[in-house]
């Protein structure tokens, strides 16, 4: 790769956009926000919304950078979207970003800091979540503890300290436009299949440790049909679009310890309640009255406890998906927002 490119650090926001008209004009100016002392331009991508997505788009009023508003050219979907937008994009860096999320003014200047090392090929951020509330009629957002978030914060800190993350957050991924990766047609995971494509050309993808903010669906089915709908997509693509990279000599310790691990994520719903069986068991065995101090202590830690109970519930969304995909052949796993089960 071009060591030049490495220096070039002109950035494409690209935020492909579908029905986003209550959250498009505060992502164009939470990005206008941004400080950044390089080129930047922005470019909106609708993929035929609706609603009144475009309208508001160009009513936007104009900021310190450049602003494109183009048309999904491509199949509808995230992937041709995303397609466009890359085709669109000048920069040297393309950071690919949702519309319903938001940066901190400095996440863009602290994220391109790791590309002045020629082998790091993407940066993706990590998840804070974020908590609606209204006082005196004021809407604003209050950061809130996930445990499961925080959980997979620490294991892409961990991956990307060791060599790479196999898992990149679409939310907020940069890459460098000269390695010349798209998004695969067909596949819902569009952000960790960049990443993949990438790790497999030689080149890392990291975290440095920048986080991206990402305010909760306001009804709960939303968020839990969202977090099956990703699970499915990240299923399809590490056990069947990459799954030549599960103990693949030729990525060192990302094939051979990295990536499996990763694979086991999507197991250890079943993993965990083998072991949570595995104690209670034990408990009644020893002692009934143990098991039964132990089952509802559990019960009440997860009833009272909301981080507990949304891991759990994460866990069990996850577990669903996995079964899903594997046991039912009729499963739909859609690019974001229409495309068959299985890559082909």
């Amino acid at each position: 790769m071009d060591s030049s490119a490495a220096r070039d650090k002109s950035v494409s926001i690209i935020i492909p956009c579908f029905n986003e008209e209550s959250v498009i004009k505060r992502k164009i100016m939470n990005c206008m926000a941004l400080s950044y002392d390089y080129p930047l331009e922005i470019i909106i991508v609708d993929d035929l919304s609706t609603d009144g997505t475009l309208g508001v788009a160009k009513q936007c009023p104009a900021g310190p950078y450049p602003l494109s508003i183009v048309t999904n050219v491509y199949q509808k979907g995230k992937v041709g979207a995303m397609r466009t937008g890359i085709e669109q994009a000048t920069g040297a860096l393309l950071c690919i970003t949702d519309a319903d999320n938001l940066l901190g003014r400095d996440m863009l200047a602290n994220s391109v800091i790791p590309f002045d090392d020629v082998q790091v090929g993407l940066v993706t951020g990590l998840r804070t979540m974020l908590r609606r509330e209204t006082e005196g009629g004021i809407e604003r957002f209050v950061p809130r503890f996930d445990l499961y978030h925080a959980v997979r914060n620490l294991t892409i800190r961990l991956y990307s300290w060791l060599d790479s993350t196999p898992s990149v957050h679409g939310s907020f991924m940069m890459f460098r436009k000269d390695i010349g990766v798209l998004p695969r047609p067909g596949i819902r995971a569009d952000d960790c299949d960049i990443g993949l494509q990438i790790r497999k050309k030689g080149l890392r993808c990291i975290s440095c440790g920048t986080y991206f903010l990402e305010p909760e669906l306001e009804a709960s089915e939303n968020r839990d049909e969202r977090w099956y709908r990703q699970s499915l997509g990240n299923i399809q693509c590490f056990f069947d679009v990459h799954r030549d990279v599960m103990f693949n000599p030729s990525l060192g310790i990302f094939g051979l310890f990295i990536y499996p691990l990763e694979v086991s994520f999507f197991l250890h719903p079943f993993i965990l309640s083998l072991v949570l069986l595995g104690v209670l068991t034990y408990l009644f065995y020893t002692g009934l009255y143990l098991g039964v101090l132990f089952a509802l202590g559990l019960a009440a830690a997860v009833l009272t406890l909301k981080p507990l109970r949304n891991y759990a519930k994460k866990n069990y969304i996850l577990g669903r998906a996995t079964l899903d995909f594997f046991f039912k052949p009729d499963t739909n796993v859609t690019d974001s927002w229409t495309t068959p089960r299985k890559h082909v």
